[in-house]
């Protein structure tokens, strides 16, 4: 910033060469430079002080004339500089004011989209982990629902087998109810001859309700067996479910 000595150092020399000593000239003449607002007080002052002034020549205006009223045009050119400078230099002060607001609104305005984003990732994160608890618990259900369908298909084959001797899957299939039939297609699930002897194979693996006999088809397991079985699903009669009552099988 200009310091009022190299001002008036600055005007002295422009004076002493015979230019005119304005605020533009005087800035123009500076080492660093300046600002209207800055130099134009030291200028006006220097002008008071050296009784400077200036007679501006006027296209078309007699001499005589410009004389008489140099001064005034003068003063009145100096002070219009020095309040479109100071107007400058507020608009602009109101200006930076503003941006400055703007860009704490926008700071603000960045971090509060910051911390939804965040949250929104969290909430998303506990939908999934919800979603994960709930495909677990419709697979545990299915599972339950499908083990005590066939339980109960696997006790209608017991009924129908006879008290001696034995019968194959193929025969066994014909006789179950069309009520069984409905209720697998209702698990996704076909009774089928395969499927009934790979069902039944897995009681005899487990010595519930069937065993085989030497001429490879199904005979009914000693009654104390069967009631032993009965008495393993009534003890696994429900199951626990993840953050739900337990399911009746």
């Amino acid at each position: 910033m200009a310091g009022r000595d190299e001002v008036f150092r600055v005007a002295d020399g422009l004076r002493a060469e015979g230019k005119p000593v304005s605020v533009r000239a005087v800035i123009a003449a500076l080492e660093q430079g300046g600002s209207n607002r800055e130099v134009g007080p030291l200028v006006r002052d220097w002008k008071a002080k050296r009784g400077y002034r200036s007679r501006p020549e006027v296209a078309g205006i007699p001499s005589d004339v410009q004389n008489r009223h140099g001064d005034a045009l003068a003063a009145l050119w100096e002070a219009a500089c020095v309040s479109a400078a100071q107007k400058y230099a507020d608009d602009r002060e109101s200006m930076d004011r503003d941006l400055r607001a703007n860009d704490e609104i926008r700071d603000e305005a960045l971090r509060q989209v910051d911390q939804i984003t965040e949250e929104v990732a969290a909430l998303r994160s506990e939908v999934d982990q919800l979603r994960g608890l709930i495909r677990e618990r419709d697979a545990r259900l299915d599972r339950v629902r499908s083990e005590e369908f066939w339980d109960r298909v696997m006790q209608e084959v017991f009924d129908l087998l006879p008290a001696e001797g034995g019968m194959t899957a193929r025969e066994i299939l014909p006789r179950l109810r069309d009520s069984i039939h409905r209720e697998a297609a209702h698990h996704r699930e076909d009774v089928t001859a395969g499927t009934l002897r790979t069902k039944m194979k897995v009681r005899v693996t487990h010595e519930k309700y069937f065993k085989v006999l030497s001429n490879g088809s199904f005979g009914r397991r000693a009654t104390t067996d069967v009631r032993k079985t009965a008495q393993s699903r009534k003890s696994h009669a429900e199951v626990e479910i993840p953050g739900q009552p337990s399911v009746a099988r």
